[in-house]
């Protein structure tokens, strides 16, 4: 059933801080530095133009105590300005075009409308954006437990343009797109599990949850249909996806890549993981490659080719689809998201966020 979900809107006062930063070299290849020491827990991160009036993107990061954050590349070192102070946790966050009309990418975040993640209660979804040098922050939409998902892109062939999507504990995906002059929301389920992360792609969302089922949902003419593509024996956490293809992460420390060739369990860490992109971060590499962080503090690059020739030592044969890791970057504390994107000066990156509470971005030498 569609609802529509009222704009109300309040503006949030600017707090610019100096941003400082720490640089380490991590291997021959990359180089890390911290954007931002925030001093609690970190769920999530993403990037986008944030800020139309400054040049390229910036990072988005949502805390344990409720906290929003714009941080910004200047010169060579970090901007930082806090967006809000939310009476809930946030969890997870997105840069997308939700509201075509205003200036770069909004950000999405998502999480419990008041207290901590522990404590139950109601799921909230905000939007965020920033107008004439003021940041402003609208209640999207509220469920009856924690927001744990969040993805945009083009899902509902009756509409023109990108939906939001958001899942969590509730057992329910919402479809919502922007309306006249209000969003206009959609929902469907059950899930078999607690929505962990979700993501766009073949041909529609992608939902991992946490019963170990990777579901996709799909717009059909008769509705919304579910379809459970696999059932692993552990709980899935973050997941990306392609029009062919999609990468999840689990607790067990194994990345699942899902293709045309079936799946490939990847194991990498023996502590859960919390990231999974795609993107091509190796230039020496043919097309792209996969990225993951986890709760053993590590980041980490995956490279895919083809065996040449046999190993028998290995147990190789030729063909065999081969793994390759290089790690890239390191915290001292569980990382608990990993994004991906381009920063000003820097090139295509990588950025982490966990339990330390530094923002950390890796980027290659080359």
């Amino acid at each position: 059933m569609s609802t529509s979900v009222p704009r109300s809107l309040f503006a949030v006062p600017l707090l610019l801080l100096g941003g400082c930063q720490s640089t380490s070299k991590v291997n021959s290849g990359w180089w890390q530095e911290s954007a931002a020491d925030l001093g609690t827990k970190l769920g999530g991160c993403t990037l986008g133009d944030l800020d139309a009036a400054h040049p390229g993107q910036e990072i988005g990061v949502v805390a344990g105590d409720g906290r929003v954050y714009c941080l910004r590349r200047e010169s060579r070192g970090w901007a930082q300005e806090e967006v809000v102070h939310l009476p809930g946790e946030q969890i997870q966050c997105l840069a997308c075009d939700l509201f075509p009309n205003l200036p770069g990418d909004e950000l999405v975040t998502v999480g419990v409308a008041v207290g901590s993640e522990g404590d139950g209660g109601a799921g909230v979804a905000w939007v965020h954006w920033k107008e004439a040098g003021q940041w402003h922050s609208e209640r999207a939409l509220t469920d009856t437990a924690l927001f744990h998902a969040v993805a945009f892109g083009d899902v509902d062939p009756r509409h023109a343009g990108s939906e939001l999507i958001l899942a969590g504990f509730s057992g329910r995906v919402h479809v919502l797109r922007k309306g006249e002059g209000e969003l206009v929301s959609e929902s469907f389920g059950p899930l078999p599990g607690n929505a962990k992360g979700a993501a766009i792609g073949l041909g529609g969302v992608v939902l991992a949850c946490d019963d170990g089922s990777l579901c996709a949902m799909r717009r059909a003419d008769s509705g919304w249909q579910l379809e459970i593509l696999e059932r692993f024996p552990t709980a899935l956490a973050r997941v990306s996806a392609r029009r062919d293809r999609a990468l999840v992460s689990a607790n067990d420390g194994r990345l699942r890549l899902i293709d045309a060739a079936g799946v490939q369990a990847i194991p990498v860490s023996s502590e859960a993981l919390r990231g999974a992109v795609f993107g091509d971060f190796d230039p020496l590499l043919p097309g792209e490659e996969l990225a993951t962080v986890g709760y053993d503090g590590f980041v980490r690059v995956l490279g895919l080719r083809d065996a040449l020739e046999d190993d028998p030592s290995r147990g190789i044969r030729s063909g065999d689809r081969v793994v390759q890791e290089v790690q890239v970057g390191r915290d001292d504390d569980r990382l608990h998201h990993l994004a991906s994107g381009s920063l000003a000066g820097l090139g295509r990156c990588l950025v982490a966020c966990g339990y330390s509470g530094r923002v950390l971005v890796m980027s290659r030498l080359d």
